[in-house]
């Protein structure tokens, strides 16, 4: 298969709602979702999502503690994915009991970027 990025062309809607909010202490999963709400797709391209921190950490804002964290989805690590209608997709940020345990107190924080893009797919030779 070849990728070709593609721009969204989707009217005035963003085509995904991301997720907005935060982790809560103690919480080993805290479930997040992303809904694909507004999809006009040219045949032949698919809407990809990705995230650039599958694998990750969240950062203590006064000081060098870090709470690790996977993202993921019912298949596994949720680095990239292929849509081509409108729904909802169920994610899960996981941060270990142990991880938890052995943090430093304070504030943390941490950024999800997700990237939203149209890629054509072509069988190779055409």
């Amino acid at each position: 298969m070849i990728f070709q990025p593609h721009d969204l062309s989707t009217g005035t809607e963003d085509p995904v709602s991301l997720p907005r909010g935060g982790e809560s202490y103690g919480a080993e999963t805290t479930d997040l979702t992303l809904s694909i709400t507004d999809l006009e797709l040219t045949q032949g391209y698919r809407l990809s999502i990705g995230v650039q921190s599958q694998e990750g950490a969240l950062e203590q804002q006064d000081g060098d503690g870090l709470i690790p964290y996977t993202l993921e989805d019912g298949e596994g690590l949720f680095d990239e994915r292929l849509y081509d209608e409108m729904q909802d997709v169920p994610l899960q940020l996981h941060v270990s009991r142990e991880a938890w345990r052995s943090a430093p107190a304070g504030e943390y924080s941490g950024t999800l970027t997700f990237t939203v893009v149209s890629k054509y797919f072509a069988e190779e030779g055409n």
